[in-house]
């Protein structure tokens, strides 16, 4: 069975179970057995790495169905290394204030501080409180804030020198989208850079026909029946109509097609067009 079939075949499942109404029901059942599995595998780790605070599993398991700890950690490293490595050539290696923002279970930002230096100054913020909870307890390097399904955040105008939002905007509404933008132009300096994943290039080939069409001419297609921003609310945006979105407010300083490291998500790279300024 080719991938893109298991795909398709996985997709079908998931239509039924979320027009009935018990998508979350079956996303519950599919954590607990997945953990059963990897129960003995996450021990090992956890007692190979005693000085590594690791989240609960059901937490974990909202962050795209992850459930192995090593691939927690792993994963984490090798994303911070990759969007660090990258940043660098906008912001250089002075002191910065950035911004992890949907951070979850810090998977990524745990990591930054190494990338970065004492002199610089880490967040991260997230819509679940649970995830902020346990990451203000594990994470003391970070500081971490949790932030409603809309904004605003509570930091000051012009403030933050990057924000990255990563599976982020894959479980948010149209409007909530153009909302978010608009407080990142308040935020981030008239330098700033935004860092942003969506899901789009490649991802019509597993699209219900209905669902094709609408990518290709509203632009986007949301999965929903479920409560926005949870795991399994989907957004698909088509990159033409994304970079129509933020043309008007920000240049494109870079666009990848599933150029996310470990995700494969598309990938842009954002800065705020001068005299466009956010109040």
């Amino acid at each position: 069975m080719t991938q893109i079939t298991f795909m398709s075949l996985r997709q079908s499942f998931q239509k039924f179970f979320r027009r009935f109404g018990c998508l979350q029901a079956a996303e519950d059942v599919h954590c607990v057995i997945k953990r059963i599995r990897c129960f003995r595998e996450n021990q090992i780790f956890q007692k190979s790495h005693p000085d590594f605070p690791t989240p609960p599993i059901n937490l974990l398991y909202e962050i795209g169905g992850r459930v192995r700890l090593e691939n927690y950690f792993l994963e984490g490293q090798q994303s911070s290394a990759f969007l660090a490595n990258q940043i660098k050539q906008w912001i250089g290696d002075r002191p910065v204030q950035i911004l992890d923002w949907g951070c979850g279970v810090a998977c990524v930002v745990r990591h930054m501080p190494a990338h970065f230096g004492s002199d610089s100054r880490i967040f991260g913020s997230d819509y679940n409180q649970k995830m902020i909870n346990w990451a203000q307890r594990s994470i003391p390097s970070v500081a971490f804030s949790t932030n409603g399904l809309l904004p605003p955040l509570e930091f000051e105008r012009s403030s933050l020198d990057w924000i990255y939002g990563l599976s982020v905007l894959t479980h948010l509404s149209d409007e909530s989208l153009r909302a978010w933008f608009a407080e990142f132009h308040r935020i981030l300096k008239p330098e700033g850079i935004l860092t942003l994943t969506t899901n789009g290039s490649g991802c019509d080939e597993t699209f219900f026909p209905e669902e094709r069409e609408e990518y290709q001419n509203r632009g986007f297609v949301i999965r929903g029946k479920v409560g926005e921003g949870r795991k399994m609310y989907l957004t698909y945006h088509n990159p033409d109509y994304f970079r129509k979105v933020v043309s008007q407010d920000w240049d494109v300083l870079g666009f990848s097609p599933r150029g996310m490291a470990i995700t494969k998500q598309d990938l842009w790279w954002l800065r705020p067009k001068s005299g466009n300024r956010k109040t």
